[in-house]
């Protein structure tokens, strides 16, 4: 089942959110949007590339997403065992296909690196 991204207005980001847990166990999340100016908590990822094949699958919202090897591992040390951990990363929360939507979101990255609480890289 193909994840569906819902529609982002200008200034609106998508959070990924981990529910606690112990590292190694399934990655079961959530997206939700949030509006930059209300100040959101949240870390920011800024990860390598590298190997662009989708190895592994997480759960979004109950459907399967698929996530390279290098943001699996990134994710899964982002996870924290008590509460839950709010992440942007480019690679799940812009709709690829939606080249709009891209444009859009590219443009105001600088922004969403500026609010984060903190950036992991």
């Amino acid at each position: 089942m193909p994840f569906p991204h819902t529609k982002l207005r200008e200034g609106e980001v998508r959070l990924l959110t981990i529910p606690p847990s112990a590292f190694g166990s399934e990655l079961a999340c959530s997206l939700c949007v949030a509006r930059l100016q209300d100040r959101p908590s949240y870390e920011a990822l800024s990860y390598c590339w590298g190997d662009s094949r989708r190895n592994h699958h997480i759960r979004i919202d109950e459907a399967s997403f698929a996530v390279t090897d290098s943001v699996y591992e990134a994710l899964q040390y982002l996870r924290l065992e008590d509460q839950p951990s709010h992440v942007w990363i480019d690679h799940i929360r812009i709709e690829q296909t939606n080249v709009h939507e891209k444009n859009l979101q590219v443009q105001q990255m600088g922004t969403e690196y500026q609010h984060a609480d903190r950036t992991r890289a």
